[in-house]
């Protein structure tokens, strides 16, 4: 439920924040789009792994 709710918070919160800049660097881009697929692939693995708990 963790990674869910983190996944959650990051894409409503930072997603907004780096498409509302119009200038917000190509770092910042990346950081936000490897948290937001890690998170998600998080989320993917542990409701795979329910069935194994």
């Amino acid at each position: 439920m963790g990674l869910l709710a983190a996944a959650l918070l990051i894409q409503v919160v930072l997603f907004r924040r780096a498409t509302a800049r119009e200038s917000g660097g190509a770092a910042a881009g990346k950081f936000i789009a490897i948290l937001s697929l890690t998170l998600w692939a998080g989320v993917g693995v542990a409701g795979r792994a329910i069935g194994f708990i």
